[in-house]
């Protein structure tokens, strides 16, 4: 894929893959264009498949760490995302290491009461 392919459009905010997209007042996304999450069609939730950035890597991770912990193995972090930012064991192996802290964090934490406002 080249830099200048359109692999999107943009129509007032929202995204569309390019079958999807209204023919009238609508901006390409082109495969060079950065994003900090993913962006999916807004009629048939297709990834667009723009070029992830730091932010992005770090969005996934935490969300392949959180749906690992609930469990929710059909989210669309571990059956697409992960694909899209081409994780690899080892990084998946450290977002179950991450959720597993964190469980046992969050058993081990006491609720604190919220202060009192006057």
């Amino acid at each position: 894929m080249k830099d200048y392919d359109v692999i999107g459009y943009a129509v007032e905010a929202t995204i569309y893959c390019v079958d999807c997209a209204p023919r009238r007042g609508r901006s390409p996304i082109f495969a060079s264009s950065e994003t900090d999450t993913p962006s999916h069609c807004d009629t048939c939730a297709e990834l667009i498949e723009e070029t992830p950035t730091s932010d992005a890597y770090l969005y996934v991770r935490e969300a392949v760490a959180e749906a690992i912990h609930a469990g929710r193995r059909d989210s669309v972090a571990l059956t697409v995302w992960m694909g899209w930012i081409e994780m690899s064991g080892e990084v998946v192996e450290r977002c179950i290491k991450r959720a597993k802290r964190n469980a046992r964090r969050m058993q081990v934490q006491p609720l604190l009461p919220w202060p009192a406002t006057r």
